[in-house]
């Protein structure tokens, strides 16, 4: 015995279009596997750590030296010296721009995207520039001493900027000035991360950290409390809703710690003898990739390490980003098999084969929504590969049928709905005389093609055989030659 499963399918058809009126989930995006984007004096290259097949150079931004995520959009800003270019995340360029520039400088490069506008920053040297989404200077700004480090506060809208010995906080989509911070004196700033949820300050500097809340008051004195002897660079750790603590590099080492400045672990990836040059984290995972230069290692929470990449000899690597494409899942799509588009039927419940491709996630078989003529359509199915084969409970009416078809993945993802058009004919047998019946007793009913069937009968006077006596030629007309003939009934000529 067939297993079958019976259902109603659920779709209007509006004119000659067939549109669902059943409810859909919204569908969360899904995040890609990360790709790896490191800036170096040739060009930049993109790794994917899951697929080296997909690796790629992007060899016209030569003199790369600095990186920046837009969180949102994951759209990539280079600083190169070609100028400032936007890139998606598969490399193609969006928009580029040649920004000023400070020639005499010889310090690093340091860019921050702002989601809420798509504006970027860049310091460069002593000066800070804020160029709108199009490249218009919307802000500049000159400090005494080159800037080590930019850190973006997205969710109250503020940049911190530290030179080598002072902290500002401006407002990060106007350039205004909101508090000025006193690192007292002493250790040279060195690097900044913030605790996006607190707001909290972080700033690494040559002989430790100092943290300040968000208005820039002290929390944290490096003399009395745990923590790093020094600090080259750092960036914060954090999920949804918890601060997990912090990235450092000092020389060859990368460590851990944790809110309270507890280190949970240090490492050395490329040896005693090297130096971290460039760190960044994947926000995704809290994973953090390093670089000494011309390496590139991945280190996981609890210190697995791992070296990813290694360019070649005469490489520097200048910075490093993590981008994690985000995108919309893909939903399944169907196909209405048979009936066939503009196929004449002579079955009046024809069977309805659909087939499926699957998107992102598993096409549920009982989402099947079928319907016909603005009706819901019900019918009985069982499944074959990658499908369905149904069959109409009831009859259709002979004429044309309008049929559509769509299914739905677990995620309430629905495909488009295929669309077939055929026609209903009914085999009928041919309509038949009676012999017996006197053919001029017929009388054709209104708008009915006349039908006769002429019946050969062995009678008269002498049946069958041919006339061709002249003798039965009644009269001839002189003025037209027309004969009369006089023959019998039944008689054939």
């Amino acid at each position: 015995m067939r297993a079958l499963f019976s259902w109603q399918c659920r779709l209007i058809l509006v004119g000659w279009v067939l549109c669902s009126c059943s409810e859909l989930a919204a569908a969360d995006s899904i995040t890609e596997p990360p790709r790896i984007w490191v800036a170096e004096a040739s060009g930049v290259h993109r790794f994917h750590p899951d697929d080296p097949s997909l690796d790629a150079q992007l060899s016209d931004f030569h003199g790369a030296r600095a990186l920046a995520v837009d969180a949102e959009s994951q759209k990539v800003w280079i600083h190169s010296g070609t100028g400032l270019h936007l890139l998606d995340t598969e490399g193609e360029l969006v928009q580029s721009w040649q920004p000023p520039s400070t020639p005499e400088s010889t310090g690093p490069v340091h860019l921050a995207a702002v989601s809420a506008d798509g504006s970027l920053w860049v310091a460069e040297g002593p000066s800070v520039w804020l160029f709108s989404r199009g490249g218009q200077l919307l802000f500049e700004r000159g400090f005494p001493a080159d800037v080590q480090a930019i850190v973006l506060d997205e969710i109250r809208g503020r940049l911190w900027i530290g030179t080598s010995s002072t902290i500002s906080n401006l407002d990060a989509t106007s350039g205004t000035e909101l508090l000025v911070v006193d690192p007292a004196g002493g250790p040279q700033l060195t690097a900044l991360a913030v605790d996006p949820l607190s707001g909290e300050l972080w700033a690494g500097h040559t002989t430790g950290l100092l943290r300040f809340t968000a208005d820039g008051q002290p929390v944290l004195d490096p003399t009395s409390e745990p923590g790093p002897e020094a600090v080259d660079a750092m960036a914060a750790v954090h999920d949804a809703d918890t601060f997990r603590g912090l990235w450092t590099t000092n020389g060859p080492e990368v460590a851990f710690y944790d809110p309270e400045l507890r280190r949970t672990f240090q490492i050395e990836p490329f040896g005693p003898e090297a130096t971290i040059s460039s760190l960044t984290t994947d926000p995704s995972t809290g994973a953090a990739w390093v670089s000494d230069g011309r390496r590139v290692a991945q280190i996981v929470a609890g210190g697995t390490n791992e070296v990813r990449y290694v360019l070649q000899e005469d490489t520097f690597v200048e910075d490093l980003a993590v981008v994690r494409p985000v995108r919309l899942p893909k939903p399944p799509e169907i196909e209405i098999v048979r009936p066939r588009d503009g196929e004449v039927v002579h079955e009046t419940r024809p069977e309805i084969e659909v087939r499926w491709t699957e998107g992102d996630f598993e096409v549920v078989p009982e989402s099947l929504e079928i319907s016909v003529s603005g009706s819901v359509l019900e019918v009985e199915c069982e499944p074959v590969d990658s499908g369905l084969i149904c069959k109409p409970v009831e009859d259709f009416e002979p004429g044309p049928v309008f049929l559509g078809a769509s299914v739905a993945d677990r995620e309430a993802l629905r495909s488009t709905t295929a669309v077939v058009s055929f026609r209903i004919e009914r085999d009928e047998e041919p309509p038949t005389s009676d012999p017996t019946s006197d053919p001029g007793n017929h009388t054709d009913e209104p708008g009915e093609t006349p039908t006769y069937t002429p019946i050969v009968s062995p009678r008269g006077i002498r049946p069958n055989v041919p006339f061709v006596a002249g003798s039965d030629i009644d009269r001839v007309d002189p003025s037209s030659g027309n004969l009369t003939l006089d023959i019998p009934f039944g008689q054939t000529y």
